[in-house]
């Protein structure tokens, strides 16, 4: 009977879980309140290493600081892509905030300044190895995998934990009998 409860309680965690999680990771990567980027380059070893994916949040760049890590797109002719680096100097100019960043592995600045707009996304997290499959996964497409995968978890869960309620009525009817 210990064992059955213990079980039931541990299915239940893991139905409401998933369903939790793939509720929450989807309205967040909806609202854009949370963006995984695959890090792609060695400019940031040691703290991002390439292939890590790069959990980040949004916030006003009047709050961004030095040392901090952002997302930025360069000004053109530099490549127009997403670079992850950390912000080295701040310079408030006529009202808008300018960065110069750096990759921590690098030894000299960023060649480019960029005015930052009312919103950008700072790094809270880094995970090793992952950000192919987690960038991947947190597209449109992946988010419905995400979610059709918590389902069928779900239900897997909730079909263990109805043979176990059947279970244990099964073996207190026989003690009932005895």
């Amino acid at each position: 009977m210990i064992v059955s409860r213990a079980s039931k309680i541990i299915a239940t965690v893991i139905f409401v879980g998933a369903i939790v999680g793939a509720v929450v990771i989807t309205v967040l990567r909806i609202n854009n309140y949370l963006v995984v980027m695959d890090e792609q380059t060695g400019s940031m070893a040691p703290r991002i290493t390439p292939g890590a994916a790069v959990i980040m949040l949004p916030e006003p760049s009047s709050a961004v600081r030095i040392g901090q890590v952002i997302a930025t797109v360069p000004p053109h002719p530099f490549p127009q892509e997403i670079v992850l680096h950390e912000v080295a100097v701040i310079k408030d100019v006529a009202g808008h905030r300018i960065v110069i960043t750096r990759g921590i592995a690098n030894k000299v600045n960023d060649p480019w300044r960029i005015a930052l707009s009312n919103q950008v996304y700072h790094e809270v997290f880094a995970l090793p190895a992952i950000g192919g499959i987690a960038s991947s996964t947190l597209a449109a497409p992946g988010l419905i995998m995400i979610f059709v995968a918590a389902i069928i978890v779900a239900a897997g869960v909730f079909y263990v934990w109805r043979e176990l309620q059947i279970e244990s009525k099964t073996q207190g009817d026989k003690c009932v009998q005895t």
